[in-house]
């Protein structure tokens, strides 16, 4: 799994993402979306919120 940030012009949004086969294709499941930033800011509680959410999609 891995941790997929969009980026815009007012903040940023986490994503826990998953690579996956089906028949033979490859893609992509979203396993739990963390919201945006200051969501993840608070549920981080002092933490530097990317690091955070990497150690988090572990």
């Amino acid at each position: 799994m891995r941790l997929k940030v969009t980026k815009s012009k007012n903040s940023d949004h986490f994503s826990i993402i998953k690579s996956v086969r089906v028949n033979g294709k490859s893609t992509s499941k979203v396993v739990e979306n963390l919201g945006n930033l200051e969501t993840v800011i608070q549920k981080a509680n002092g933490e530097d919120p990317y690091i955070w959410a990497k150690e988090r999609a572990k």
